[in-house]
């Protein structure tokens, strides 16, 4: 019998220590949406503002690149058709004041910061800098989007 087991069971001793300990992580949050005195209609015209600028900026890109983004619009979505003919998908949420992006490699929600910029709710991350990474990683494609 094993040193300090009854019946002979083994004991097996796990390398950590549970529950592991916290370690805080100081992430620069957005203005939050909660909290906001932005009004839905407020909301809706700086979400309009941001989804028409993603759009004119991919057709800059098509009109002075090689390439082929097929972009489309339905109301508060947009469509973003990549060569590969993969999609990244951006949406408004009004009733979370946020904008959300579906892409190959997740969805992300992005809230309006105090600062005027649209940031990551998880990370902090700027939308248009992500929305950059996005689609050279998704689509093959080297570019970049300025807000």
């Amino acid at each position: 019998m094993a040193a300090g087991t009854e019946h002979g069971q083994r004991e097996d001793r796990h390398p950590y220590t549970w529950p592991l300990p916290f370690v805080p992580v100081a992430v620069p949050t957005p203005h939050d949406a909660a909290d906001s005195d932005m009004t839905e209609t407020q909301f809706l015209e700086r979400a309009e503002q941001a989804l028409a600028h993603i759009e004119a900026a991919l057709s800059t890109i098509n009109d002075k690149a090689d390439t082929d983004f097929d972009v489309s619009r339905v109301g508060n979505v947009l469509t973003i058709e990549l060569p590969n003919h993969s999609k990244l998908v951006i949406n408004s949420q009004a009733s979370m004041q946020q904008l959300w992006v579906a892409a190959r490699s997740g969805g992300y929600h992005y809230a309006l910061a105090q600062d005027g910029s649209w940031r990551d709710t998880r990370d902090g991350s700027e939308l248009f800098a992500a929305l950059s990474k996005l689609l050279s990683h998704q689509g093959g494609v080297a570019l970049q989007l300025v807000p």
